[in-house]
């Protein structure tokens, strides 16, 4: 997966019930995550709406900035994402990819459209998807 984009995703703590004052402790935590995380191979701190987004420089990054970020404080959990083409077709390309070597009896796909142009409903798309991985492992 080295030719794809990879992020890690930093959802907060209470952060999110801060009222007037969530602004000012998301950017205290976007600081201090870029802090946290210099010279481990981030590229990008950036902030969205609930959570901090960390675009890493490659995948080799992960385990380094992982270690950093997990006690920064306000940091609830973390997660690494990739940047995936937005078209179906593409998706269903790159799926097989990360379930290599993995097994699994039950699985669950949620989607969430940022884009709502997008000509399938995030429901549409679960459905699809889920079809898609259950016809590839048999779970």
């Amino acid at each position: 997966m080295e030719d794809l984009k990879s992020h890690a995703i930093v959802k907060t703590h209470e952060l999110a019930l801060k009222g007037k004052n969530r602004p000012w402790f998301m950017r205290k935590l976007t600081d201090n995550l870029r802090t946290a995380t210099k010279g481990a191979g981030v590229e990008r701190v950036w902030q969205g709406q609930l959570f901090v987004g960390l675009t890493l420089t490659d995948e080799s990054c992960w385990p380094e900035v992982k270690s950093r970020i997990k006690d920064v404080f306000g940091v609830a959990k973390f997660y690494k994402a990739y940047e995936l083409p937005q078209d179906l077709d593409g998706l269903k390309a790159r799926i097989p990819q990360f379930l290599e070597g993995r097994s699994f009896n039950t699985f669950r796909i949620t989607t969430n459209r940022a884009d709502k142009r997008f000509p399938m409903t995030s429901e549409e798309v679960n459905r699809d998807l889920g079809a898609f991985v259950k016809d590839l492992t048999g779970a």
